[in-house]
């Protein structure tokens, strides 16, 4: 009998020529939470399913060899169906390379592609690689997610199909239900032996892996979305007046308003009044009803800005109600304050101050 060597038996990869039943318990190990299903197709309008134990799959699955029979990726609570998913198992690629240019290469051509690409974009080899018959299973399995992970998930699994368009990955192949070809089986269509040819047999946690696949497509990793949250909420916390309610923000510019007249000595210089005014009647439509802004801003015109007419102080009002947040630029005794939507003003005095100006 003719005896591999030593070098060939280590480039065998890991996961080559598993019989159906290891294939089974890969997949669905003892133990886990939740049901696998096979799925038998024997026509065009005819397919049945069976619904196992993690235990009990293995066993069963070499009475269906002669049939054409898949099996679920994830686990379910009864029969495959979304609504009945109990764990979510893996990620996975179903590359229909017979539709792709160069489809007349064998099998070996196109796994190697997939190597070389996944390399290229730093992300791991596939626990198991399957030819189907026709083209190509790639599956990562990874640490079980809980059900309420899916949307999670689903993102991942989308931005792992685009990757590999290139390549025939199946859009349609993205639904948590999806069934893969069993190996030691037949496709039918093609009269092939579906059989296992590659993969490292290892389970891969899922972040890490996600991470890795978001970041090959440019897209921002787990890491990066949570530290941008914190940054935000950073920003948040250091612009106090940012996180309050607009009521009670506009009531403190009001109050630093009060004291900025104050230090004019209870009067607002020529060529503040109008703007000033301003920002009393918008700090108004903020903390008071609309029937007593009129009041309100007369009343204050009459001491701070008594040099305004009453048809400049009605102008002022109606703009600050028609437009009450775009007011930019206002001059204070040489500083200028641009001010996005008013919402710095409450820090008006302490910049102020900071100036050299005091009250």
């Amino acid at each position: 009998m003719e005896h591999s060597s030593p070098s060939t038996r280590r480039n065998t990869p890991a996961a080559a020529d598993l019989s159906a039943a290891d294939y089974v318990r890969l997949l669905h190990p003892p133990g886990s939470i939740g049901k696998a299903s096979f799925v038998m197709i024997r026509s065009r309008d005819e397919a049945i399913t069976r619904t196992y134990s993690v235990e009990t799959a293995p066993i069963i699955v070499e009475s269906l060899l002669d049939e054409s029979t898949y099996l679920t990726l994830n686990r379910f609570n009864g029969p495959r169906d979304g609504g009945r998913l109990a764990q979510i198992n893996a990620l996975y690629l179903d590359l229909d390379v017979h539709r792709t240019p160069g489809s007349n290469q064998p099998h070996e051509h196109w796994v190697e592609k997939l190597h070389m690409e996944l390399d290229a974009k730093s992300i791991p080899r596939p626990s198991v690689v399957t030819f189907t018959g026709r083209g190509l299973a790639a599956i990562w399995l990874i640490d079980p997610l809980p059900k309420k992970a899916r949307p999670r998930w689903s993102a991942c699994l989308s931005c792992l199909i685009g990757l590999f368009k290139h390549l025939g990955a199946d859009n349609a192949c993205s639904d948590a239900s999806r069934v893969f070809r069993v190996p030691c089986t037949t496709n039918l269509k093609a009269g092939t032996e579906v059989r296992t040819v590659d993969g490292t047999l290892r389970r891969y946690a899922f972040d890490d892996l996600a991470d890795q696949i978001f970041e090959a497509a440019g897209r921002p990793t787990r890491r990066q979305l949570s530290n941008k949250k914190a940054e935000q909420a950073g920003k948040s916390r250091s612009g106090e007046p940012r996180g309050l309610a607009p009521r009670k923000r506009f009531a403190m510019i009001s109050s630093d308003l009060d004291k900025i007249v104050s230090y004019w000595g209870g009067y607002v210089p020529e060529g503040k009044r109008n703007t000033f005014l301003h920002l009393i009647a918008t700090c108004l439509t903020h903390t008071a009803p609309e029937a007593d802004i009129e009041n309100q801003v007369f009343k204050t015109a009459a001491i701070a800005t008594p040099g305004l007419s009453e048809r400049e102080v009605v102008g002022i009002i109606r703009s600050a109600v028609r437009q009450p947040l775009m007011f930019r630029g206002a001059t204070f005794g040489g500083l200028c304050v641009s001010c996005g939507g008013l919402k710095d003003l409450s820090d008006l005095a302490l910049v102020l101050s900071m100036s050299g100006w005091s009250w």
